[in-house]
């Protein structure tokens, strides 16, 4: 997989006295939702369709797969 240039977010407080974003805390928690939807879409039926976008289920489950593969390796970097 190719390198991607992340820029780090700008230190202090915000404009409006907000915090600025922690980003490895955003991924986790990311992260987490998505493992749980995993989860629970690993529980059905794969010969099905997503009720929205019609797409087939296990095609679904693949790329919840892929996004947690993706952010646990933005979570892994210094």
């Amino acid at each position: 997989m190719n390198d991607i240039n992340i820029p780090k977010p700008p230190e202090g407080p915000k404009k409006n006295g907000e915090q600025p974003i922690d980003f490895k805390q955003a991924l986790g928690e990311r992260r987490e939702a998505l493992e749980a939807t995993l989860k629970r879409a690993e529980g059905l039926d794969k010969t099905g369709v997503d009720e929205v976008t019609g797409e087939k289920l296990d095609s679904v489950v693949e790329r919840l797969q892929l996004a947690v593969a993706m952010i646990k390796n933005l979570e892994e970097r210094p």
